[in-house]
């Protein structure tokens, strides 16, 4: 009897212990990667080695996008449109005629519609100052 309760309390408390990995090993084989101490990883993760390439990060993308917008707009051949303008109503529950009743729901209405900028926006009419 006390065999059969010491023997789950001894199986538990040794495979703490078990380890299926060799622990002497510096680096493991790995397809990629590199072997680095931690304080070289962290050296390398806070600032650029010599030698290593830096990519380019989301905000040099933004602006050679930017850029490029702006240098879209400035053209004097760009078309220009106003959109059209929306009105969203908001339609309360009500019952209808043979008795259904119709929750609340939202209606999207054009009020007018886009049209094109014929003139340079930039350059007043004549007579105004």
């Amino acid at each position: 009897m006390r065999w059969l309760l010491l023997s789950p309390f001894l199986l538990l408390t040794l495979s703490g212990c078990l380890n299926p990995y060799a622990g002497d090993f510096k680096c493991p084989e790995t397809d990629n990667g590199k072997c680095v101490s931690v304080e070289d990883a962290y050296h390398e993760s806070r600032g650029n080695p010599l030698g290593m390439s830096s990519q380019p990060s989301t905000g040099d993308y933004q602006e050679a996008l930017y850029g490029r917008m702006a240098g879209l707009l400035k053209e004097p051949e760009t078309p220009m449109v106003v959109p059209s303008k929306v009105m969203r109503v908001l339609m309360l529950p009500y019952e209808g005629k043979d008795e259904e009743l119709y929750l609340y729901r939202y209606a999207y209405i054009f009020t007018d519609r886009p049209r094109w900028i014929l003139t340079d926006p930039t350059k007043t009419p004549m007579g105004e100052q």
